[in-house]
């Protein structure tokens, strides 16, 4: 047993939601709407598995689903992201 207390990300996310009201559902469809060209594009080509960099963020996503979103801090860091997910 921990000394601290844990918070998992669904109860910080259910708090954001309803402590701070933000509208996680808008929030979602807003990022759909900004990644839907990626994805398209993705499906032309026939990938599933791809990145989007959008400004200092790498969104990654696997099999038409966004995994996590990271810091673009490198190239090198990207393809260790990928390497990594693949395992």
């Amino acid at each position: 047993m921990s000394d601290r207390l844990i918070i998992t990300d669904h109860a910080l996310l259910r708090f954001l939601e309803r402590g701070c009201g933000l509208d996680v559902e808008g929030l979602r469809e807003t990022l759909q709407d900004s990644l839907n060209r990626a994805h398209a594009s993705a499906q032309v080509i026939g990938e599933s598995d791809y990145n989007v960099l959008v400004g200092d963020s790498v969104f990654l996503v696997r099999s038409g689903v966004l995994k996590t979103v990271l810091e673009d801090t490198s190239v090198g860091k990207r393809a260790r992201a990928l390497k990594r997910d693949a395992e």
